[in-house]
């Protein structure tokens, strides 16, 4: 321990461990300076800049849920954002006729109008209670899933192939087509509601309280 103690004592006094330890703390010196001048600077202007982000982002959930609570009973007035961030609240909005047109609008300006009219085309023969004749779910699939159709989903590939061996075989049934709706329902909801709580928020801003 007294040898340890020692070698302590004379390296603080060794002139190479001094001029060594100044470096360390010069350097030191050096970063803390380049820290202050030049990095601390961007991420505060970075922090701000999330900040800024944030709030705005706070404020366009507020707004949408003031809307709804003026809207009342019509749109069901959810308690919560995720409630909002939903498809099945979207799916709830589309039972109103006013919303309906403004999704029909927005949706032909992206130049993908083939999900409402298809979405609309299974909601209608969902009302039917007695059993589909073959060549109306035929219909269905030649206007929107056959290669080529005037309306041609975006489906993915099996669900695609999955369709055309029905429609080949003449064994369709509504229920098949259940999956190709989902895959538009999704679609609608990633493409086409953020645009309709974007106008509705902006539409609702400048309408008297």
């Amino acid at each position: 321990m007294v040898i340890l103690l020692c070698l302590i004592i004379w390296m603080s006094t060794t002139s190479w461990v001094h001029s060594f330890q100044m470096n360390i703390i010069v350097n030191s010196g050096q970063l803390i300076f380049v820290y202050f001048a030049l990095i601390a600077p961007v991420l505060r202007y970075r922090g701000i800049h999330l900040q800024s982000l944030l709030g705005r982002y706070r404020t366009y959930i507020s707004s949408r849920q003031a809307l709804l609570l003026r809207k009342g009973p019509l749109l069901g007035a959810p308690s919560t954002i995720e409630s909002i961030n939903s498809q099945e609240y979207m799916a709830s909005l589309l039972k109103d006729r006013h919303v309906w047109n403004a999704f029909q609008k927005l949706s032909q300006r992206q130049c993908c109008p083939e999900l409402l009219l298809f979405r609309q085309a299974i909601n209608e023969l969902r009302t039917i209670h007695h059993a589909l004749d073959q060549g109306i779910l035929l219909n269905v699939y030649d206007n929107f899933v056959a290669t080529g159709s005037d309306f041609e989903l975006n489906l993915i590939s099996n669900t695609h192939n999955t369709l055309k061996n029905k429609a080949r075989d003449h064994t369709l049934e509504l229920k098949d087509f259940d999956t190709a709706y989902m895959e538009m329902e999704a679609l609608l909801f990633r493409n086409i509601y953020p645009l309709y709580l974007k106008s509705t928020i902006k539409s609702s801003a400048n309408a008297p309280v």
